[in-house]
């Protein structure tokens, strides 16, 4: 999979952002307007938590074939929780997530990465 085809696995999701940075194709997608506040209410058994907005991808062409608990995680929020071919992912619905964390905030975040970690 690439990023060029990651919303058609999801539903109800607003445009994906997607940039080229250092050489390394990225992308923020908002979150499917489909998730409601009750269901992380619902899971954290009445503690009411705010979430981010946007999940981020990026591609690694070096990194193909691997899962994404075969690589660095760096400083990635909640670490790497989607892989597929060379595309890698990273949520902001943890527990631990804030409403700052919008499209431009995972961009962000995505481009420390590869500073951090793949320049």
């Amino acid at each position: 999979m690439k990023i060029d085809n990651i919303q058609e696995h999801l539903q109800n999701g607003g445009a994906p952002i997607v940039e080229e940075y250092k050489g390394y194709k990225i992308c923020a997608l908002p979150h499917p307007k489909t998730i409601k506040p009750n269901f992380f209410r619902e899971l954290s058994e009445g503690n009411i938590f705010q979430q981010g907005k946007a999940n981020g991808y990026i591609e690694i062409p070096e990194w193909e074939g691997k899962d994404y608990e075969e690589i660095p995680t760096g400083n990635i929020h909640g670490g790497w929780t989607f892989s597929d071919s060379y595309l890698f992912g990273f949520d902001t619905l943890h527990s631990h997530s804030k409403s700052y964390m919008d499209e431009q905030w995972v961009l962000k975040h995505l481009k420390e990465y590869i500073d951090e970690v793949l320049a």
